[in-house]
C-alpha cells in the first residue's frame, strides 16, 4: 500500500486522532504490558504528556503546528499544568520559546545573515494548506478576511557538498590539533553557507564544550538535536546537560524527545521519571517507572523507587504487589550466577543490599527488598505473612531454598546460633520478633531480641524503638519501659518520643507519678503537644489533683478551638500574592502576548493519597470517640478528650465548600456529578486527566473522607451532646447550626428537624430560655396553625425570671397576634383552623404579661371552642382571679365567683388528682379562705401517706406529685405559723420537708 500523503494523513488522524489500542500506535510502537504491574497500560507511560511534539525525520513529513484554532473557534480549553505551559509562547509550538531563545543566540553567533532559528529549521508549504482548505470545503483564497499562518514544514538535512564537507574536514583536524579558533572560522564558513547542515552544527558544539564554554555548546547542541530529531542519544545527552544548569524543564523536553525517538530509552525514562518526581507530579513519575518494568521487567532498582511512591501515596497494597511479583518472579525463574553482575550493576546498590549478611546466590529479592517488604506487611497487620516472606527469602538468598526440614519446629530454631540460618540480618530478626509478639508468641519473640540486647543501642535506636511499640501493642508494659530505658541510655535516642512512650506504659502500670514526671519533661520540650496534656490530665485526675487537671484541659479546649478557625490572611501575604500572579513576558525576538500563570494543578494521585489519608485519620478518630462517649457524658477527662477528636473531625466537613452553597436551595451533588457536566476538549482524557479536575472525588453520594453521611451526622449530634454537658452550649449551636445548614442534610426533612430538636435541648439543658424562644418559634413558621407546634412552643420553657421575660416578651406577643390574625381570615374559608391552642397560647402570654382582662378575652373564645379542656378551664379560673385580685378591678366578687366556678369545674374534669387538690387549695390560700385551703392541701398529703385509699401517688423523687406533696406541706406550715400553731407547723416541715 502507498504511503498517505501529508493531507491524507491529517485528515485521517481528524477523523480518529487515537487509533485503536491508544495512543502509542500513532508512533508505530505497541509496548507490551506486564503482569508485574497491574492497571497501568504501557502507553501512559509513553511521552504523551509533552503538548505539540510530533513524529519528526530527516525526510522533513509535514507537521500541524497552528492548530487552526480560527477554523474550530474552540473557547473552553483545558488548564494545563506548569510543564504544558512552557511549551507555548514560541513561533513553533514544536519548540519551546527558551529553547527557540537559545537557538537564536547560537545562529547570531554564527552571523546576523542567518536569521533566526525557526528559518533554519523550517520552510513555508502554502501548497499543503491549500489543498487541506479545499478538502474542507473552504474558500481558500484572497477573498478570506481571517489571516492564517502559513503551514510551515521541516526542512530536509542537507548533504554536503564536496568542498564544504572538505571545509568541515579541516575544521575537525584544527579541533583534533586543539587549533580551536581556526575550527570555529570554518564551521562558522560552513554554516553560513549551509545553515541546516548537522554535521557542522555538532562538532561546533564539541568544540566549545571542549573550551569549557557549557551554555553555548549547549545552544548549538539544541540546534544540531532540532536537526536530527531521531538521535536519542544527543537528546539524552542534551537532557543531562540543560540538567546540570538548572533549565529542568528544559531538561524535561530533551528527555521527552529521547524517549519519542527511542521509546525503549530507559536511562531517558528514568531521568524523567525523577524530574517528575522533583515537580511533584508521582502519577507521571510512576507512569515512567511502570513503562521501565514492561521493557525491563523486576528490575529491582525500579521496583523499589516505584514502592517508595506508592507509600508516599500511601497505596501500601500496591507496594506490596510490587515486591510479592519479584519475589513470585525469584521462585519461578532465578537469576543464573553468571546474571548477578547484570542485575546489579552498581557495587553500592549491592553492598547496600546485603544488610551485612551474606549473599550466596543472586536473586531479585535481596536482604533490604525483605525488609523493605516485611516492614509493609507488618504496617499492614499482615504478620503472618511477614513471617512467610523473611523465612522464604532468607533461605532463598542462602541458597538453601529446598531446606523444609526446620518447619517441624515451631521455636524458630533455624535462626539460632550454629544452624543455617544463623547469618540472617539483624534487622530481619528482629522483625521475625516483632511478628511473633503480634502472634502471641512472645517466648520465641525473646529468643530474636536477645541478639538485639547485645547491640549497641546507638547503632540500631530504630529497631529498639520498634521492640518496645510491640509490646505495648500487645499491653506488655514492663517489657516495654525496660526497652525504652535501653533507650534512654543513649543522647542520640533518648527524646520526647521515648519518654511520652514511657509515661503511658507507667500509667498503665499504676505508677502515675512517674508518668506525671514523664509527661511533663515532654511538655517542656514540646509545649504544644495536646495528646500529652489530655494525657497528663487523666494522670493528674487519678491522682486527685484536679486543679491541675482542669487547668490542662482549659489549654487544651483552646488549642483546639485556634485549630479549627480558619487561617487569616495578612495584607502583606495577600500582597505577595498578587505580585506572584502578575503576568511575565519573555522576550523572544517578537511581541509575545503576556498571560497570567495558574498556579500548578496538584498532582491527581497525591491529592488521592490526600484524601485517603483524611480518611484514614477520621476513621481513627471517629472510632476513638465512639468508644469515649459513654465515659465522656460523666468524666471532664474523657469529654475534653472526645471534643478534641470531634472537633478536628467536624472541621473537615466544615470546610468542605461543597457542603455550603452560596444559595441555599442548591442540592447536594457529588463531585463526581459536577464532573460530568464539564466540557472535556483533549483528544485523550487519559493524557491530561491531572487538568480535568481540581480535586479527587472525595465524597459520594452515601460517604465523605471515610464516613458516611449518617456517621457524620451522628459526630454533629453528638459533639452537640458531650458540648452541652461541658457547659460549652454555643460551641453545641453552632457544631448543629452547621449541620442545619450544609446541603447535604437541610434537604432531608427528618434531620433538618430533629437537628432543629436538639437546638431546643441543648438551649433547655443550659438554661437559655431567649434562644429557647427563638428555636421554637422556627416549629411554628415550619408548620404554621399546627396544634403541636404551639404545645411545644409552651412545653419548652423553663422557669425563672428570665424564662418569663422570653416567654412574654413584646416580639413573641406580635408574632402570635399575627398568627391569630392569619386564622381568623382562613376561618371564613376553612373553619377547621379555628384553632383553641393558638387562641389559649396567646391568652398564657397575656397572662404572664399581666393583661389579665385581655386574656380572659382570648381565654373565653378558646373556652367556646374547646369548653371540656382542663387547661383552659384552668387558665380561665387563673385570670379571673389574679384580675379580681387588682384594685382596678370593677367587679372583684364576680371575678372571683368566675374564678372559682372554672378551678372547680377543672378539679372535676381531672377527677380530683393531688395536682388539682393543691391547685384549688392554692386559690383558696390566695383569696384568704385557709380553712379551705387546708382542706385540699390534706388532700394532697393524705394521697402521699396512703390515708386516701382513691388516690395513689408515686412517692419516687422524680415524680411530679411528690413535688405537690412538699409544696402543699410548707404551705400548710405558713398557715398554721400565723393562726400560732408552731407545733403542727413545725410536724409538717419535719415529716415532709426535711431531707
Amino acid at each position: 500500500m502507498a504511503e498517505a500523503g501529508p493531507l491524507e494523513g491529517f485528515l485521517d488522524f481528524l477523523q480518529n486522532p487515537f487509533p485503536e489500542g491508544g495512543p502509542s500506535n500513532v508512533h508505530g510502537v505497541r509496548l507490551q504490558s506486564s503482569d508485574a504491574v497491574g492497571g497501568v497500560q504501557p502507553w501512559e507511560a509513553a511521552s504523551w504528556d509533552v503538548p505539540g511534539e510530533a513524529d519528526e525525520d530527516a525526510e522533513g513529513e509535514s507537521e500541524d503546528e497552528d492548530g487552526d484554532q480560527d477554523m474550530n473557534e474552540q473557547e473552553d480549553q483545558p488548564e494545563q499544568d506548569e510543564h504544558s505551559r512552557f511549551y507555548q509562547g514560541a513561533e513553533d509550538e514544536d519548540i519551546p520559546a527558551d529553547i527557540g531563545r537559545q537557538m537564536d543566540e547560537a545562529t547570531a553567533g554564527v552571523g546576523a545573515e542567518l536569521g533566526d532559528h525557526a528559518g533554519i529549521l523550517w520552510e513555508e508549504d502554502e501548497d499543503v494548506m491549500m489543498e487541506l482548505g479545499e478538502s474542507m470545503g473552504e474558500n481558500w483564497g484572497p477573498k478570506r478576511k481571517k489571516s492564517r499562518k502559513k503551514k510551515r514544514s521541516r526542512r530536509k538535512r542537507t548533504d554536503l557538498s564536496d568542498a564544504l564537507a572538505e571545509v568541515v574536514g579541516h575544521a575537525n583536524v584544527a579541533y583534533t590539533m586543539g587549533n580551536y579558533g581556526e575550527a570555529i572560522k570554518l564551521l562558522h564558513d560552513v554554516i553560513r553557507e549551509s545553515p541546516n547542515a548537522y554535521q557542522a552544527w555538532a562538532t561546533l558544539a564539541m568544540v566549545h564544550d571542549e573550551l569549557g564554554d557549557a551554555q553555548k555548546a549547549l545552544q548549538t547542541y539544541l540546534m544540531a538535536a532540532h536537526l536530527s530529531p531521531k538521535d536519542a542519544e544527543l537528546w539524552r545527552r542534551l537532557g543531562g546537560m540543560s540538567k546540570k544548569l538548572g533549565h529542568m524543564d528544559q531538561a524535561m523536553y530533551c528527555y521527552s524527545k529521547a524517549i519519542r525517538a527511542d521509546p525503549t530509552d530507559v536511562d531517558s525514562l528514568w531521568e524523567r521519571a525523577m524530574l517528575y518526581r522533583k515537580k511533584e507530579l508521582p502519577t507521571k513519575a510512576m507512569n515512567e517507572l511502570v513503562a521501565i518494568l514492561n521493557i525491563i521487567p523486576d528490575n529491582m532498582s525500579v521496583t523499589k523507587e516505584l514502592a517508595k511512591l506508592y507509600l508516599e501515596l500511601n497505596d501500601v497494597p500496591k507496594a506490596i504487589e510490587l515486591f510479592e511479583t519479584a519475589l513470585y518472579a525469584d521462585a519461578v525463574t532465578p537469576l543464573p550466577p553468571d546474571d548477578a553482575e547484570a542485575e546489579y550493576d552498581d557495587e553500592e546498590i549491592v553492598a547496600n543490599l546485603s544488610l551485612g549478611a551474606r549473599q550466596a546466590v543472586p536473586v531479585r529479592v535481596g536482604y533490604e527488598e525483605i525488609n523493605m517488604l516485611a516492614e509493609l506487611y507488618i504496617e499492614s497487620g499482615e504478620y503472618e505473612l511477614a513471617l512467610d516472606a523473611i523465612l522464604i527469602a532468607v533461605r532463598r538468598i542462602q541458597g538453601r531454598s529446598d531446606d523444609d526440614r526446620w518447619n517441624q519446629y515451631d521455636d524458630d530454631r533455624e535462626f539460632d546460633a550454629g544452624n543455617p540460618g544463623e547469618s540472617i540480618p539483624l534487622e530481619l530478626r528482629v522483625k521475625r520478633g516483632i511478628c511473633f509478639v503480634h502472634t502471641d508468641r512472645v517466648h520465641v519473640a525473646m529468643k530474636h531480641f536477645k541478639w538485639l540486647y547485645e547491640a549497641r543501642v546507638e547503632d540500631y535506636g530504630e529497631l529498639y524503638f520498634d521492640v518496645g511499640e510491640a509490646f505495648m501493642a500487645k499491653g506488655f508494659y514492663a517489657d516495654a519501659v525496660k526497652v525504652f530505658e535501653l533507650l534512654t541510655s543513649s543522647e542520640e535516642s533518648d527524646g520526647p518520643a521515648v519518654w511520652t512512650k514511657m509515661g503511658r506504659c507507667y500509667r498503665n502500670l499504676g505508677n502515675f507519678e512517674a508518668a506525671a514526671e514523664l509527661y511533663t519533661s515532654v511538655l517542656e520540650v514540646t509545649p504544644e503537644d495536646v495528646d500529652v496534656k489530655l494525657a497528663l490530665a487523666e494522670v493528674y485526675e487519678e491522682m486527685g489533683d484536679e486543679d491541675k487537671a482542669l487547668k490542662l484541659l482549659a489549654e487544651v479546649d483552646e488549642a483546639a478551638r485556634h485549630e479549627t478557625q480558619p487561617d487569616e490572611i495578612s495584607d502583606e501575604d495577600a500582597n505577595a500574592s498578587a505580585e506572584e500572579d502578575e503576568p511575565v513576558a519573555e522576550n523572544t525576538g517578537e511581541m509575545i502576548k503576556t498571560r497570567r500563570r495558574k498556579p500548578q494543578q496538584p498532582d491527581r494521585a497525591v491529592l488521592l493519597a490526600e484524601e485517603k489519608e483524611r480518611a484514614k485519620e477520621n476513621r481513627t478518630w471517629y472510632r476513638k470517640a465512639a468508644a469515649l462517649y459513654e465515659k465522656a457524658r460523666h468524666d471532664k477527662i474523657a469529654r475534653a478528650e472526645y471534643l478534641l477528636n470531634l472537633r478536628k473531625l467536624l472541621a473537615r466537613f466544615q470546610n468542605e465548600k461543597i457542603f455550603y452553597p452560596s444559595e441555599r436551595s442548591t442540592l447536594f451533588r457529588t463531585l463526581n456529578n459536577r464532573l460530568h457536566t464539564r466540557k472535556h476538549n483533549q483528544l485523550d482524557d487519559n493524557i491530561n486527566e491531572d487538568a480535568q479536575v481540581d480535586r479527587p472525588p472525595a465524597l459520594d453520594s452515601t460517604h465523605f473522607q471515610g464516613l458516611t453521611f449518617e456517621e457524620w451526622y451522628d459526630c454533629f449530634i453528638k459533639f452537640a451532646t458531650i458540648a452541652t454537658i461541658d457547659a460549652k452550649e454555643e460551641d453545641a449551636q453552632q457544631a448543629l447550626k452547621s449541620a442545619f445548614d450544609a446541603n447535604v442534610f437541610y434537604h432531608d426533612t427528618v434531620k433538618m428537624v430533629r437537628l432543629r430538636l436538639h437546638m431546643i435541648a441543648a438551649a433547655v439543658y443550659a438554661g437559655n430560655a431567649l434562644r429557647v424562644t427563638e428555636l421554637c418559634r422556627w416549629f411554628c413558621n415550619y408548620k404554621p396553625l399546627n396544634n403541636d407546634m404551639y404545645r411545644l412552643f409552651s412545653a419548652m420553657q423553663c422557669g425563672g425570671s428570665e424564662a418569663v421575660t422570653a416567654y412574654a416578651g413584646g416580639h413573641v406577643a406580635k408574632y402570635f397576634q399575627r398568627q391569630v390574625r392569619l386564622m381568623e381570615a382562613q376561618v371564613e374559608t376553612n373553619p377547621e383552623v379555628n384553632n383553641s391552642v393558638l387562641l389559649s397560647l396567646y391568652g398564657h402570654i397575656l397572662l404572664v404579661a399581666r393583661s389579665y382582662l385581655s386574656a380572659i378575652g382570648y381565654y373565653l373564645r378558646a373556652y367556646r371552642l374547646s369548653p371540656d379542656d382542663p387547661l383552659i378551664n384552668f387558665s380561665l379560673g387563673v385570670a379571673h382571679l389574679h384580675r379580681g385580685m387588682q384594685r382596678k378591678s370593677d367587679n372583684r366578687h364576680r371575678h372571683i365567683m368566675q374564678a372559682m366556678t372554672f378551678l372547680m369545674r377543672y378539679h372535676e374534669m381531672v377527677g380530683g388528682t393531688p395536682e388539682a387538690n393543691f391547685n384549688v387549695g392554692r386559690a383558696f390560700h390566695q383569696i384568704g379562705l385557709t380553712s379551705l385551703a387546708v382542706f385540699h392541701y390534706d388532700k394532697v398529703l393524705a394521697a402521699f401517706d396512703g390515708r386516701d385509699k382513691s388516690m395513689e401517688v408515686d412517692r419516687s423523687e422524680d415524680v411530679v406529685e411528690f413535688h405537690f406533696v412538699r409544696e402543699a406541706a410548707y404551705n400548710l406550715h405558713l398557715i398554721y405559723a400565723s393562726n400560732g400553731s408552731v407545733g403542727l407547723a413545725q410536724l409538717m416541715l419535719r415529716d415532709y420537708c426535711t431531707i
